[in-house]
């Protein structure tokens, strides 16, 4: 079908963590036996021969990861971070950087900006899930923070809504850098409504192109309405326009932030993203969020770890209007970046930090 409708488009293939079997199972290369699940990388090479061409052959063989330089402006890096989900129990042998990858997506990132080249980064699962370990998300939090100039764009799928999320400064941590975009889906697990989307990219001025996302819409159907008509073909209508629900002169990470901010104070505001989020679709789960739904939906899109959502979780904002808390945008006091966070109540062995695990769970999703 995508050869057929798009003969003559780039096809940027990514791994996802069911193209495995047993499912989210990526082994490490020290794995020879018969667990090892290098033969994904083998079949879907193959599969995907026509987009692939031999020069992305030998890190993507390797671990599902390439770089590809569309033109002299803009290299596309395409990351295997399936590895990173904690349902893949590999990660107890190998759970720093898998493949090597992350190392290998500095040298890219190096290169690029050595060349002056703006970046797309396109991975699965997003980097901030709950269901990603700390430590890899960490790290490639510190990745972005330092070639955030170049990352022009970061997309990635998995949850199966329609969302966003942005990175901040380490040190100043009220100043957004970067942003990523989580795509719509097909299929309509859980409690969704099938949709994809369509990105407006700045890329047809010629040397003047910053690959700067300006827009995105999303299109998608009614699935309800569908299954009630079997014989006629879905409807796909445009549900919105990003900037203009958003009320944003452009999608960038400081005007990005601004909708975040609004939606922290404005329930209204919080509303129109929630709808689609679940891509319109009526749910039970889609027509109420209460404030604990709301703050966590907002802590998921301002914290860069899963770590850092949980502390979000826990801070409040006392006698404020605002959902989200404003210590999450208070400058490090110590001026350093990463240092950990202080105090006893949130150190790694606390408790505390994993009760908030299922509230993602019942809020939210």
């Amino acid at each position: 079908m995508i050869r057929k409708y798009f003969p003559d488009t780039p096809v940027i293939p990514v791994i996802g963590n069911h193209d495995t079997n047993p499912g989210n199972l990526f082994t490490p290369r020290s794995v020879k036996n018969k667990f090892s699940t290098t033969w994904v990388y083998e079949v879907t090479a193959k599969a995907w021969a026509q987009w692939l061409s031999p020069e992305f052959l030998e890190t993507f063989l390797y671990g599902g990861f390439y770089s590809r330089i569309l033109n002299p402006q803009l290299r596309i890096i395409v990351i295997n971070n399936n590895v990173c989900s904690a349902t893949n129990f590999w990660q107890a042998i190998e759970d720093r950087d898998p493949y090597g990858q992350l190392h290998w997506l500095v040298s890219q990132l190096q290169e690029a900006e050595n060349l002056n080249q703006n970046v797309h980064i396109l991975g699965h699962i997003p980097p901030n899930f709950e269901m990603c370990w700390y430590i890899w998300s960490e790290n490639y939090y510190k990745i972005i923070a330092r070639f955030s100039h170049i990352v022009k764009g970061q997309f990635f799928a998995h949850t199966h809504h329609d969302d966003f999320g942005l990175y901040y400064d380490p040190i100043e941590k009220n100043r957004p850098i970067n942003s990523y975009f989580v795509g719509a889906s097909l299929t309509p697990y859980v409690n969704v409504n099938p949709g994809y989307k369509i990105y407006t990219v700045d890329g047809a001025r010629g040397p003047d192109s910053t690959y700067e996302i300006w827009d995105h819409e999303t299109w998608v159907f009614n699935l309800t309405q569908a299954n009630l008509t079997p014989g006629i073909p879905p409807k796909w209508f445009r549900l919105y326009k990003a900037k203009k629900l958003y009320g944003l002169e452009n999608l960038s990470p400081s005007q990005l932030h601004s909708f975040v901010m609004r939606m922290s104070s404005n329930e209204t505001a919080f509303k129109e993203f929630y709808r689609s989020f679940y891509k319109a679709a009526l749910t039970k789960k889609s027509q109420s969020c209460d404030p604990m739904c709301r703050k966590s939906r907002l802590c998921n899109i301002v914290s860069p770890t899963f770590k850092e959502y949980g502390r979000c979780m826990l801070l409040e904002n006392p006698n404020s209007k605002d959902i989200l808390p404003n210590a999450m945008f208070s400058s490090r006091s110590n001026g350093r970046a990463f240092p950990g966070f202080p105090g006893p109540a949130l150190r790694d062995t606390w408790p505390g930090l994993r009760v908030v695990g299922p509230l993602v769970k019942s809020y939210g999703y």
